[in-house]
């Protein structure tokens, strides 16, 4: 790689470190008037001028006239190691240098200029890079004007710029703290306060009837999440309104552990004052790996629709209820992050350990599964959406729910004018297939996980074991096959672990403690 004109890296970010085929004369003249060209020192010893020279002006040359390199009035070389030897004794200046190299690049860049003035060429520059990137290229040709480049107007975006500091904040090895970010939910800007979600919810907000009972409230919020009277109370002081957050990740089927937190949530919804928000997170399906980013919004709707008619059926009161999909804000023209989670999804690291497996597994290896980037960035991504949409409470699960508890009183500051979550857990069903420790044969027992469809994969038969460890509230049936409600729900049942006098690891008990027995209650 050629070593840049101003000593570091040749970088896009840093304009003067490099030559731009559409540079003008005056550019090119300005920039290697500039460019650091050291005596006694070689192409290879970091030398960029020289490595221009070496590596570029030289094959432009030599490509129209054999043997012949760069000349002025005095010199002229047919080789790069006699000009590297003049340049080192003192015979040929770093001047004369930089003369020759603006000759040799003016001679052919008048070519590329030339071509570019047509209009269909001008409109397609204009279309690569409109007027604010323009703007910025012509700062940049200003050398009293600090820039780095078009790249700094796209990091200004706030939504990118709040994750940015926040991710910077979050690594130990990036310096100090970062100062406050004003990116709380009263002070957002213009552009994400058009975003139709978060108008949508603040609209939602304002017309439902306001808190009649707090207290009665507050207890309601202790009979469902046990502990957390006096975090509750606290809060309803300070409004006459609250709004719960819950969210999940499409990685598979919805499976029939999302009915038990929104039970809990219907049976607040019943109360005046208590907005329900059910986030269904596709882009981070995606960051994780599990769907191809064509399908986040098909596989973020089907989910929606499932979870909406679920929290219907528990009697929920569906005017405070919304369901959003992460890619309707996350994504929207205000809050342009998609092709960073994008890429991130597709870059992959051995780093830290997996939400989902961290919460189902405490084993010594847990970490050394692969994950994608874009999983390093799910705590920075959960705090910025709980303060986008504005959450009071937020459900997860038990160990979810203990990790973004720290994290959030860690990084709250950041975000003037915001408070942090009231994070509270619900528990989560457990998987009906148990597994044997490796060390001293225990049972162990994991939460219940989503996942596709056996007869959907393309190895049916690896696929298996996750489906029976799971009960989807939607099957759909198998390619050809007419469609019935949850076909395989007997097969479950049978091969679901049961055993005998083992009520502490028990996943049918659990089934009929958290789903079936709510049910039969009054009022459940």
């Amino acid at each position: 790689m050629v070593p840049g004109l101003t000593g570091a890296k040749m970088s896009s970010s840093e304009v003067d470190s490099k030559i731009d085929l559409l540079d003008s004369r005056d550019s090119v003249q300005r920039k290697l008037a500039l460019a650091l060209c050291p005596p006694n020192m070689t192409a290879e010893q970091g030398n960029g001028l020289l490595a221009f020279l070496k590596y570029v002006a030289l094959p432009l040359a030599m490509n129209e006239e054999p043997g012949f390199l760069v000349a002025d009035d005095d010199h002229k070389y047919t080789s790069y190691e006699k000009l590297e030897q003049d340049y080192l004794s003192g015979a040929l200046s770093a001047d004369t240098v930089k003369q020759m190299v603006m000759n040799c690049l003016n001679t052919r860049m008048d070519v590329v200029r030339g071509v570019f003035e047509s209009p269909e060429l001008i409109a397609l520059t204009q279309q690569a890079y409109p007027n604010e990137d323009m703007d910025e290229f012509e700062k940049a040709d200003d050398a009293s004007v600090p820039t780095t480049g078009w790249f700094t107007w796209l990091l200004q975006n706030p939504v990118m710029r709040t994750l940015g500091r926040l991710f910077s904040s979050f690594l130990w090895f990036t310096g100090p703290p970062t100062n406050a970010i004003s990116m709380g939910p009263d002070k957002v800007d213009k552009k994400t306060e058009t975003c139709a979600v978060i108008v949508q919810l603040r609209d939602a907000y304002a017309q439902m009837k306001p808190i009649k009972d707090k207290a009665a409230l507050a207890q309601m919020f202790e009979e469902e999440f046990p502990g957390c009277l006096s975090d509750v109370t606290n809060r309803l002081r300070g409004t006459d309104r609250i709004r719960c957050l819950w969210a999940i990740t499409p990685d598979g089927l919805p499976h029939l552990g999302y009915s038990i937190p929104l039970r809990k949530l219907a049976r607040l919804s019943q109360q005046d004052g208590v907005h329900i928000v059910v986030l269904v997170r596709d882009i981070t399906a995606h960051v994780r790996g599990s769907i191809p980013w064509d399908l986040v919004t098909p596989r973020g709707q089907f989910c929606r629709t499932v979870l909406t008619a679920l929290f219907a059926a528990l009697h929920g009161r569906m005017s405070q209820f919304t369901c959003v999909l992460g890619s309707e804000f996350q994504c929207s023209p205000f809050v342009p992050e998609a092709d960073c989670y994008q890429a991130a999804g597709d870059t992959s690291t051995k780093l830290g350990d997996s939400e989902e497996g961290a919460a189902a597994d405490s084993s010594a290896d847990a970490g050394a599964s692969r994950l994608s980037l874009g999983q390093l960035l799910t705590p920075c991504a959960d705090l910025v959406d709980s303060i986008h949409l504005g959450a009071d409470v937020r459900l997860s699960g038990p160990v979810r729910c203990a990790k973004r508890r720290v994290f959030d009183a860690r990084f709250i500051k950041h975000f003037t004018g915001s408070q942090a979550c009231i994070h509270l857990t619900h528990p989560m069903l457990s998987s009906l297939q148990t597994e044997a420790s490796s060390t001293d044969g225990t049972v162990l027992v994991r939460p219940m996980k989503s996942c596709l469809p056996s007869s959907r994969c393309p190895i049916p038969s690896v696929a298996a074991p996750a489906e029976d460890a799971s009960i989807p509230l939607v099957e759909p049936p198998a390619p050809g096959q007419p469609a019935a409600p949850l076909m395989g729900l007997k097969r479950r049942l049978k091969r679901a672990f049961c055993q005998p006098g083992n009520a502490t690891e028990n996943p049918v008990l659990e089934v009929y403690r958290y789903v079936i027995l709510p049910e039969l209650k009054p009022g459940g």
